[in-house]
């Protein structure tokens, strides 16, 4: 008598008990993601850069979940609509550039470098992290700098949005400024300074 090992209806590999974990290691290996270490409950922490550009990416697989990354994670020139799955906290710098984010929901709430999220069709920077050094937001569609830190240490890029006001602006950046507005608005340089501290260069493009 013959012993059917796969029930109808089932995924073969889950049957097979190979289980989550397996499809972790799997799609990691696939990524050439090596040093990593998976938790109890199916988080993956990687001690090394991550780079999965260009890999045309739409989303991270539901079983994929980044919890910390000690280098940089680059998920940069994808498809992605979406950041959930990605690492909660990034050592290095993020970048998610180039993809087709109208959000940055569920992305990483620290980040000690830069934040590099240029090129997409973000409305909103709600769920940046608090502290940041270098933002990259330009070409985007964001009409306002809401939920943008009030200190950034490196340089802002905003630039090519539809921002119309010095409202939002960081109270202090340490590096440089490019900017542009939309064509109902102007400011310059002088009246930029006024609201917002910038060591560096002023550039309004």
């Amino acid at each position: 008598m013959s012993i059917n090992y796969f029930e109808r209806g089932n995924d073969p590999k889950e049957s097979l008990g190979i289980g989550v974990k397996t499809l972790i290691k799997e799609w990691l290996e696939s990524m050439n993601i090596n040093k990593y270490f998976i938790t109890r409950k199916l988080l993956i922490d990687v001690y090394d850069n991550v780079d999965i550009s260009n890999k045309d990416l739409t989303e991270f697989p539901e079983y994929i979940n980044f919890r910390k990354i000690t280098g940089s994670f680059v998920c940069s020139h994808n498809k992605l609509i979406t950041l959930r799955g990605a690492p909660h906290i990034v050592y290095g710098s993020f970048h998610c550039c180039d993809n087709q984010l109208s959000s940055l929901e569920f992305g990483p709430y620290k980040v000690k470098g830069s934040y590099i999220a240029h090129q997409n069709k973000l409305i909103s920077l709600k769920s940046l992290p608090k502290a940041l050094n270098t933002l990259s937001c330009h070409h985007n569609n964001l009409r306002s700098l809401e939920y943008i830190p009030r200190e950034l240490y490196g340089d802002l890029y905003c630039y090519n949005n539809q921002l119309s006001s010095l409202k939002h602006l960081p109270k202090r950046i340490d590096g440089d400024l490019h900017i542009s507005f939309n064509k109902y608005s102007k400011f310059s340089i002088e009246e930029i300074r006024d609201v917002c501290w910038v060591e560096g260069t002023i550039r309004i493009l």
